[in-house]
C-alpha cells in the first residue's frame, strides 16, 4: 500500500485456510518515497518498482499492540493457519507484506489492509 501519507490507524488481517509460513507487514516513512509519489511519474507508479525507490534498509518491521502491553492483537509477523488480526498506529508513507515459508506452504492465503486517518 503506498500512498499512506496522511493515515495514522492500520489494520491488517491474514485471511485463508494455509499453513507453512508468515507474513510480516513492514512500513516506511522514507522520504524518497514521499518526494516519488509527489511528482507526475507516480501516475504510472508500479508497486514492483518500490524496491528500487525504497532501499530495504528504509522499511521497518511494525510493532504491534501484542508487543507492546502483552495483550490485545497477535504479533508481527502473523503466522498462517489462523485468522490474524494486527493493528499499528502512526504515520507512514507505505506499507508492505513479505511472505516468509516456514515450512512447506500450504493452501491459498490473502492479507487484507484498511488505514484511517
Amino acid at each position: 500500500m503506498f500512498e499512506a501519507i496522511g493515515f495514522k490507524t492500520w489494520s491488517f488481517q491474514h485471511l485463508g485456510g494455509t499453513t507453512g509460513y508468515s507474513v510480516s507487514i513492514y512500513g516506511t516513512i522514507d522520504p524518497a518515497l514521499y518526494k516519488y509519489l509527489d511528482t507526475t511519474e507516480s501516475a504510472n507508479f508500479n508497486p514492483a518498482t518500490l524496491a528500487t525507490i525504497v532501499p530495504a534498509s528504509s522499511w521497518v518491521l511494525l510493532p504491534s499492540p501484542a508487543e507492546n502491553t502483552g495483550t490485545g492483537t497477535v504479533a508481527n509477523p502473523m503466522v498462517s493457519g489462523t485468522s490474524n488480526f494486527l493493528q499499528f498506529s502512526g504515520t507512514l508513507v507505505a506499507v508492505r507484506a513479505v511472505l516468509t515459508a516456514t515450512t512447506t506452504p500450504t493452501g491459498t492465503g490473502t492479507v487484507v489492509g484498511f488505514a484511517t486517518p
